[in-house]
């Protein structure tokens, strides 16, 4: 689960990435409290009163959002699983220092509101959620567990052993394998090959 998409690989493998609009949301808002504050020196109530009104209208955006990604993870897990299983990202906040900026967007990082939903609407289907430590998910080689070399960006990730993907899908793929899911070799070479169903959600 990332700030702006969300990648799903089922043991089939069928792998599905939903980018949405969470982080632009936030951004957005953001601005528009900085404007707003600049304007609370001179007209404070004014300024307060806007600044409950577009928190309001952040916080109804954001929820909604939550749950029409939450629906698409859920339906997907029925659709080519029995089960979800997820990145514990409790206490990220605190582990993670990068400065101002990223703090501040790591604040606004609704993945705790995102697993509430996934877990009631999937518990309403019947649907069993599992939570695994995230440490090397997505710097390890799913195939030989050996360190993977980062190419183009950080994203794209390359073994020794040959394997390469993309950074989310060889996380996915780790945490698979850490739940002693059913992936030989030959699945992780059909997810390589595998074609990313990709679904845009917008607010």
């Amino acid at each position: 689960m990332n700030e702006s998409n969300v990648t799903t690989v089922s043991t089939n493998p069928h792998i599905l990435r939903i980018d949405h609009e969470l982080r632009t949301i936030h951004t957005t808002y953001f601005n528009i409290r900085r404007r707003v504050q600049r304007l609370a020196k001179y007209k404070p109530r004014t300024a307060q009163r806007l600044l409950r009104k577009y928190a309001g209208r952040e916080g109804t955006k954001a929820k909604d959002l939550c749950h029409k990604i939450s629906r698409v993870i859920v339906d997907f897990a029925r659709q080519h699983g029995f089960g979800i299983l997820r990145e514990d990202l409790n206490g990220i906040r605190r582990r993670i220092k990068y400065g101002r900026q990223m703090n501040r967007r790591l604040h606004t990082w609704n993945f705790r509101r995102m697993q509430l939903y996934i877990e009631y609407k999937a518990k309403l289907e019947g649907l069993q959620v599992e939570y695994v430590n995230p440490k090397g998910t997505s710097s390890l080689c799913p195939i030989c567990s050996e360190k993977l070399i980062a190419l183009n960006g950080h994203r794209q990730l390359k073994c020794r052993c040959g394997y390469e993907n993309d950074r989310d899908i060889t996380a996915c793929l780790n945490i698979l394998r850490m739940r002693g899911a059913p992936l030989p070799p030959k699945a992780i070479n059909e997810a390589l090959e595998a074609e990313v169903e990709r679904i845009v959600i917008k607010c």
